[in-house]
């Protein structure tokens, strides 16, 4: 049974789907397909109508919901709307700040990615600092992706060592596995400030004070500004699995 620092590979599904959900969710990405063709096609008001029925919808879930707010942002900046666009943004990664936004937005505005960076920063992270996935955004086995300018001007922080991951003895004895995603901060010595760990996602509550423990224990290289040791935020998946 091990449980350890992983890296993203992707969201996995598991168990029945009741066949109403599944339709619903099908309901749901078919109406966002068709809002992102309209906004494609630079049809802004038939595009805005869809995009804005998904976003106020509780029943299409947050992260569907992030998505339509995200699109909704796109298509009132292309009106000229720039608060009302950072807004729509704001909202979707209130909704979900895991959301991948950055490259898409990228791709049709550099302000709209810039924007978007700045904003899941601030999500995640809780202020502006240079900012790493370690495996997040799924970017390969063994990424670290830059999250903003800042992290592409600098130099990321590293494990150096990291304490034993306890793996809660119930959750084992009932085969409960799956990642958490977490996020740190780090101050200049490269030491995770106190206090600063934040999960964001866990297949069961009571991952967390193990992961909390290991990331404020473990000792890192600090990010480096230029020749100068900075504060950074981290985003950390850790695996639980059982080997049988």
């Amino acid at each position: 049974m091990t449980a350890r620092p992983g890296f993203w590979t992707g969201a996995v599904a598991a168990g029945c789907v009741v066949a109403t959900t599944a339709l619903s969710a099908q309901n749901y990405a078919t109406r966002l397909a068709d809002g992102r063709t309209q906004l494609g096609r630079r049809n802004l008001d038939s595009a805005m109508i869809v995009l804005r029925g998904i976003a106020r919808d509780p029943r299409a879930g947050a992260t569907v919901r992030a998505e339509a707010f995200m699109w909704l942002g796109v298509a009132v900046f292309y009106q000229g709307q720039d608060s009302s666009a950072r807004a729509n943004l704001q909202e979707a990664l209130r909704l979900d700040p895991l959301l991948l936004g950055a490259e898409p937005l990228h791709r049709l505005d550099s302000a709209l990615g810039d924007w978007w960076e700045r904003e899941q920063t601030l999500a995640l992270c809780g202020e502006a600092l240079p900012a790493w996935g370690w495996g997040w955004p799924p970017a390969g086995p063994s990424s670290t992706s830059p999250m903003n300018a800042d992290a592409r001007a600098g130099k990321a922080p590293e494990f150096r060592t990291h304490p034993p991951i306890q793996y809660p003895d119930h959750l084992r004895r009932q085969h409960v596995q799956g990642r958490v995603l977490a996020r740190a901060l780090l101050d200049s010595s490269g030491r995770a400030e106190r206090g600063s760990v934040r999960i964001f996602a866990t297949p069961h509550a009571d991952f967390t004070r193990p992961v909390t423990r290991m990331i404020e224990d473990a000792r890192y290289s600090a990010a480096v500004a230029g020749d100068t040791p900075v504060r950074s935020c981290i985003i950390l998946p850790v695996d639980f699995s059982i080997r049988r």
